[in-house]
């Protein structure tokens, strides 16, 4: 059973904020309380479509580079270069949200503001907008539909994110024990 002050607390560090790439549709509704769960299925499906789903490695949890186990039959393997990269196929079921949360370890950058006081800062790189606009121009972001366009939507109080979904799911019946909280490193 996850219980998320414990979670929270033990976390080796603290994430300030959470953003989140999407349509500004979707934008629209998140921003009314209404959130919007995918299957990691899905995300593998559309991977590779230009959709800005782009996590070929999505669902993954062990890299080799030779396969040295025996039972192949509940895991799919995904090749990428020289490794192979695992998934259990029962993960493509299960339902998630992700969002990209900048911690205190990432604002390790420094400049002096206007003032001539001390700021920090983190970056993030272009390539993550990039990849979840589709790498679209400024040209075809000006004639998309305003529901289309894709925006950056910043959670800055993720610990009461983190309450207010706990509540909603658990007025839906949702077991403690079938709702995980966590945070995960992207490798690429």
């Amino acid at each position: 059973m996850v219980k998320k002050d414990k979670f929270i607390s033990k976390a080796p560090f603290s994430t300030y904020m959470f953003f989140r790439c999407m349509k500004k549709e979707y934008a629209e509704l998140f921003i009314s309380g209404k959130i919007h769960f995918s299957k990691v299925g899905d995300w593998i499906k559309y991977e590779g479509k230009n959709l800005g789903i782009k996590d070929s490695l999505e669902g993954t949890y062990a890299s080799n580079l030779i396969f040295t186990g025996n039972n192949k039959a509940n895991i799919n393997i995904v090749y990428n270069n020289t490794y192979e990269h695992y998934r259990k196929k029962e993960i493509e079921s299960i339902y998630g949200l992700c969002f990209y949360g900048l911690k205190s370890n990432s604002f390790n950058n420094k400049y002096v503001d206007i003032y001539g006081k001390n700021q920090i800062y983190s970056k993030v790189s272009k390539k993550y907008f990039e990849s979840f606009s589709s790498n679209i121009t400024k040209d075809v972001y000006e004639k998309l539909e305003e529901k289309e366009k894709p925006v950056v939507v910043f959670i800055t109080n993720p610990r009461e994110l983190y309450s207010r979904v706990w509540r909603a799911l658990k007025k839906l019946g949702i077991k403690d024990k079938d709702f995980i909280w966590r945070t995960s490193k992207v490798y690429k």
